[in-house]
């Protein structure tokens, strides 16, 4: 948090909540989408404690809440393409007729993309919308036809075979900055240099400094940095 404050990001801390472990992974939460805060509705079990104090914090802010009557983990499941457009996945924890219902609430309009991998969790595991025309992918994490519709719509670069598990696409980007911040961090072992090496050069490329941090802790629960991030994209006032 001190690292991406000092970047120029502004922060708001959700006050976690008695029994909800898994509260810190704030990506799941749900997502900004103008004029609503559409909220999770949780297919992983244990996490649905994590609903009303969310919901609760949102409104003190001053933002309307919705909630889809089918299954949906946020924003780690649904990636802001450009203005108005949003690439959806499904296949594990968020389901098509949750995004159907969210595009109808909020005019948004969906690509929908398969995870075909149980070890990443959400999509945001194996996509990283880098800009409107690159797209940086972890192929065993989406189906091929999926991989298809990517590269249809933009440039795919791949993380290299072998690191699919290091969370090169879980980063996050602070486009004004030109600062892209990875969890990708254990230099002791061999993937993880890969990766690093590899996000470094890939970025660089697209005019990004990628940014190391350390975050173990997430990684001995399956998470990492992204899961970690809501992006609040619009100001309360806006609802009104």
């Amino acid at each position: 948090a001190h690292i991406m404050e000092a970047f120029g990001v502004e922060l708001f801390e959700m006050p976690p909540a008695k029994g909800c472990q898994d509260m810190i992974y704030v990506a799941n939460i749900g997502i900004a989408i103008e004029p609503y805060i559409v909220l999770a509705n949780y297919k992983a079990p244990g996490r649905a404690c994590e609903v009303p104090p969310a919901k609760a914090y949102f409104e003190s802010l001053g933002y309307q809440c919705i909630i889809p009557p089918k299954t949906f983990e946020g924003e780690a499941d649904m990636k802001l393409w450009k203005k108005g457009h949003y690439f959806c996945g499904t296949g594990q924890f968020s389901t098509q007729n949750s995004f159907e219902w969210i595009a109808k609430q909020t005019g948004v309009k969906t690509i929908f993309v398969e995870e075909i991998d149980p070890q990443a969790f959400h999509l945001d595991c194996s996509l990283l919308v880098i800009d409107e025309e690159n797209f940086l992918v972890n192929k065993a994490g989406l189906s091929p036809e999926s991989i298809k519709t990517l590269q249809k719509l933009g440039r795919v670069t791949f993380t290299p075979d072998g690191i699919a598990t290091t969370g090169c696409t879980n980063g996050v980007l602070i486009p004004e900055k030109k600062i892209y911040m990875s969890g990708a961090f254990n230099p002791e072992l061999k993937d993880y240099q890969r990766a690093m090496e590899f996000l470094l050069e890939t970025m660089d490329k697209f005019g990004y400094t990628t940014v190391f941090t350390d975050v173990d802790s997430y990684n001995a629960s399956g998470a990492d940095l992204s899961c970690s991030i809501f992006h609040l994209t619009f100001p309360p006032h806006a609802t009104h």
